[in-house]
């Protein structure tokens, strides 16, 4: 059949030429053409704008996170930044609601429950 070499070969190729996930595109309320763009660890902003050939600093919506960035951005680049092998994923930006508290009644730990674990050692 095929070599391990070739097999390893193949998907690498494979790796290589896919596409990071984009998510939360079905959300009727998200921002059009704006997303949030998470790094794998280790890589870099400026590493990213090498490897897709273009700096987004200047696009509408910037803003830098730990975890990457956010931008509006067309089509063209929105497939650039997913095929940059460093691209956790990218998600539809969209806005985030609060919860509204809800109040929790707190219950006393059974005796039997402290009894078992008394004994217990403190890590």
């Amino acid at each position: 059949m095929f070599s391990k070499h070739i097999l390893l070969a193949l998907l690498a190729c494979l790796f290589a030429s896919a596409l990071a996930p984009l998510e939360c595109m079905d959300v009727p309320d998200r921002y059009p053409n704006e997303y949030l763009v998470s790094f794998h660890k280790d890589h870099t902003l400026s590493q990213h704008f090498h490897t897709i050939n273009k700096d987004l600093s200047d696009a509408p919506h910037f803003r830098t996170y730990s975890f990457g960035y956010q931008a509006k951005m067309d089509d063209e680049t929105l497939e650039a930044v997913r095929r940059d092998g460093r691209v956790r994923g990218v998600e539809a930006n969209r806005p985030v609601y609060a919860v509204e508290a809800v109040e929790v009644e707190l219950l006393e730990t059974p005796q039997w429950l402290l009894d078992r674990y008394a004994d217990a050692e403190v890590a």
